[in-house]
């Protein structure tokens, strides 16, 4: 049996006859995220999904090296029932700090779905005043806030993600 609540992995092992049983519970960090946008389209929402860290601590030291990928929403995200997603990755990833755009790298990587003509089209930081910043807490909470992103119909929109992990 597993004797401390937590832990984020145990094993345990049971004697049955001959045979051993293995029953493995593994659990996983949780972002609670909050997005507001406005430009061509005005929505918040909140949301839930995984860290895919064992821990706050392991996600906020991020969870692939040298980069942390900015909470994205998942298939059923929507932000005012409009579909939202983001695509938007510190390169260059150190650990807890600040970033600024610069660490975001090509601008063609980063994308946002904040309705459904965006989803065929996203939001991109492509204007010569787009601008994107982040903030990653030791505690794996933090904030990203991008402005003058623009669709290829040059509808612009900016907001802000905010996340806790729990």
């Amino acid at each position: 049996m597993c004797a401390a609540p937590a832990l984020t992995a145990c094993s345990d092992v049971h004697a049955v006859g001959r045979s051993t049983q293995v029953s493995r519970a593994v659990r996983s960090a949780q972002l609670s995220v909050t997005v507001a946008v406005r430009g061509a389209v005005t929505a918040s929402g909140r949301f839930t999904q995984s860290a895919d860290a064992a821990s706050c601590a392991s996600f906020a030291r991020g969870v692939t090296a040298g980069e942390f990928t900015i909470p994205s929403g998942t298939s059923t995200a929507s932000a005012d029932g409009n579909p939202f997603a983001l695509e938007a990755v510190i390169g260059g990833y150190r650990g807890p700090g600040r970033y600024g755009a610069q660490a975001f790298g090509d601008p063609t990587s980063a994308a946002l779905t904040v309705d459904v003509l965006s989803s065929q089209s996203p939001f991109q930081p492509l204007a010569a005043r787009a601008g994107e910043s982040a903030v990653v807490e030791g505690d794996g909470s933090g904030s990203f806030t991008f402005s003058d992103w623009q669709d290829p119909g040059l509808r612009r929109e900016e907001g802000s993600i905010v996340w806790t992990c729990s």
